[in-house]
């Protein structure tokens, strides 16, 4: 059993490595910090030199800041990492690596847990690069924010990329090169969440949407409306908008990525 963890890490670091010398996570990591920082330096300009935080910006929660940082951060995590992610297992083949790794001891478990343990690091390290500079930036500029303010990267954004990045290694698996994977990638990312379409009432739809509105759509506060706005008429408040809770959203997710993972699994032990 130990012997499987040390070889899930040596090939989840080797991952980790490819992923950030192919540049294209550098590039969306810089991406994201430059539309993450934005909103507080927006913020800021809006402040008087000797304006006081209580004056104005008490007024706008941490967690209302978060919502601007979560949405595009969030729509990338969703839609355009899982592009990077997908020729985790694709580029092993092309180069020759998979045979290679075949014919040692290691098992297909074992492989398939590295590859998901390295992208899911490259991705970790990637978020925080965008939450430790736009919390030392609000803190530095405008002033001490909230706790909340860890919160929808903690219950929104690792659950969200432990999920799709997941997905993302796991379908293209049977790719044989990364020109082929992306299709993959594009039909469950991109079409299926247009297919699915979003629920109004929080039923099952939301389950099986790869860009997890219970998630996303509960940290930006888009669907939930400011109650000094909502209109007192019967049927035209947009409160009538549920949102399928966090809770499911995640625990529907990861059966999801259990399931995939095992048929993947199983389809891998038959073609070796």
């Amino acid at each position: 059993m130990i012997t499987e963890w040390v070889q899930a890490a040596a090939i989840a670091r080797n991952e980790f490595r490819m992923q950030w010398r192919r540049r294209a996570l550098l590039v969306i990591t810089l991406a994201m910090l430059l539309v993450a920082v934005a909103p507080v330096l927006m913020l800021k300009n809006e402040l008087d030199e000797d304006q006081k935080l209580s004056e104005k910006v008490e007024n706008l929660s941490s967690r209302g800041l978060m919502s601007f940082v979560f949405i595009p951060v969030g729509a990338v995590l969703a839609m355009v990492l899982p592009f990077i992610m997908a020729d985790a297992i694709p580029k092993d083949k092309q180069l020759g690596v998979r045979e290679l790794l075949d014919s040692t001891p290691l098992t297909t478990g074992t492989y398939l847990l590295g590859k998901m343990l390295g992208s899911w690091l490259s991705v970790l390290v990637s978020l925080l690069a965008v939450i430790l500079p736009v919390g030392a930036a609000w803190w530095w500029l405008i002033g001490k924010f909230d706790v909340t303010y860890v919160e929808p990267w903690l219950i929104g954004m690792i659950p969200m990329m432990v999920i799709n990045m997941g997905l993302a290694v796991l379908i293209t698996a049977g790719q044989p090169d990364s020109r082929r994977a992306i299709p993959i990638i594009v039909a469950f990312f991109v079409l299926l969440p247009a297919v699915i379409g979003f629920s109004p009432n929080g039923d099952w739809r939301d389950a099986f949407n790869p860009l997890r509105p219970g998630l996303f759509f509960h940290y930006t506060d888009t669907l939930r409306p400011n109650p000094a706005q909502m209109s007192v008429e019967a049927g035209t408040s947009s409160a009538q908008i549920r949102l399928l809770s966090v809770e499911l959203t995640i625990i529907s997710g990861l059966a999801q990525l259990g399931l995939v993972w095992l048929v993947v699994w199983r389809w891998m032990q038959r073609a070796k």
